[in-house]
């Protein structure tokens, strides 16, 4: 399917999931608007609600809910998730022997922010993988994905009773240089080896003006003005394993932030856990490398698009972003923007019998 192209229509549809099964059970009728957001700086990235005038009797509180869309288009019809979240009913009323329901939906995630209730010790050379696939086991999370890696912790790793099992994951997942667990817009929990978003393939439409154009020439851009240029990275130690540390500096004298041209600006030290300094080393040069300009923060708005018939956009994604610059009267008041960037958060709404509301997205510039 064309996504760029005009009289694509867009119909949502809200499913109710068992809950301990992943067995799609209905389709929740009576929906009269909903909204989804993401969000790559909170613990439960992805979020939404959903209001229902209830046609049948749900119980909340064995089930899931998932969001799709249907996208249509002269003869083609493609499916795709938008969030799978775990309900919570927020408020109800009643009216003419209807019951409106307010449902706020949190990713699969949130199951992750229940107390571990009891210490948790896991010895040095425990296989990080392995550790976590057990972790998401005794939880009995469905659907998961996990890049096996062999490297196991150097220091021992403990968690008290009061602490999460999203600490204790993620704890766990640091060590081996992974990202923090996520999940997809499908449910799935994805756990995998963080990779800077330079590294990343530009998988996000390019968003650029023109005939095929699907966001809105308005953009909004924001810079951050203190660029720090030393950074020393310290493993969380166990008391017996000696410390890892890791220092680095920016010097280059081409960069206008290192220490040559701005002199030494010292960032709060990082407290991580590390299998080995290799994992030390390479938490340092995703630290140094977010740090190695000023970065743009682009806010602008698109039609709401997958990227293909099988994926779906999603946080930190990476694609290119271009506009024009603004002359007023000889004098340029607006640069040209030719940058890659990563999706830092997205969110849009929909109401009964209406379209997808355009998606608001913050971009962040990436080497």
């Amino acid at each position: 399917m064309d996504y760029t192209a005009q009289g694509i229509q867009q119909l949502v549809r809200v499913q109710i999931i068992d809950r301990a099964t992943g067995r799609e059970l209905a389709q929740l009728d009576g929906v009269k608007a909903a909204s989804v957001d993401w969000d790559l700086n909170r613990a439960i990235r992805g979020g939404g609600s959903v209001t229902v005038d209830l046609r049948q009797p749900v119980l909340w509180r064995k089930v899931n809910v998932r969001l799709w869309v249907v996208l249509r288009h002269r003869g083609q019809q493609e499916t795709h998730p938008m969030l799978t979240g775990i309900p919570a009913v927020s408020e109800s009323s009643r009216a003419l022997g209807a019951t409106r329901v307010e449902v706020v939906l949190q990713d699969m995630t949130s199951v992750l922010d229940r107390l571990l209730g009891r210490t948790w010790i896991y010895p040095v050379g425990t296989v990080v993988t392995t550790a976590v696939r057990a972790i998401l086991a005794t939880l009995g999370v469905p659907a998961v994905s996990i890049t096996d890696s062999t490297l196991t912790t150097r220091a021992v790793i403990t968690a008290d009773p009061g602490d999460t099992y999203r600490r204790l994951i993620n704890d766990l997942l640091e060590a081996a240089g992974y990202g923090a667990i996520y999940a997809t817009p499908r449910g799935a929990l994805v756990a995998a080896p963080y990779a800077l978003p330079a590294d990343r393939p530009d998988l996000a439409p390019t968003r650029e003006p023109g005939l095929t154009a699907t966001h809105k020439a308005d953009l909004t851009v924001s810079i951050t003005e203190r660029i720090p240029n030393h950074f020393v990275v310290l493993s969380r130690g166990d008391g017996e394993s000696p410390q890892l540390i890791a220092e680095g500096f920016n010097d280059d004298p081409d960069n206008p932030w290192s220490t040559v041209n701005q002199g030494v600006i010292s960032a709060e030290p990082y407290d991580v856990e590390a299998a080995d300094q290799a994992t030390l080393n390479g938490h340092l040069a995703r630290i140094m490398s977010e740090w190695r300009w000023r970065p743009r923060m682009i806010g602008m708005e698109w039609r709401w698009a997958p990227i293909s018939a099988t994926r779906e956009l999603e946080l930190g994604d990476v694609g290119r972003v271009r506009a024009p610059g603004y002359v007023d009267a000889g004098v340029e008041v607006a640069e040209p923007i030719d940058i890659r960037a990563s999706v830092e958060s997205m969110s849009w709404s929909y109401a009964d019998g209406q379209p997808l509301s355009a998606v608001r997205a913050v971009l962040k510039e990436v080497g």
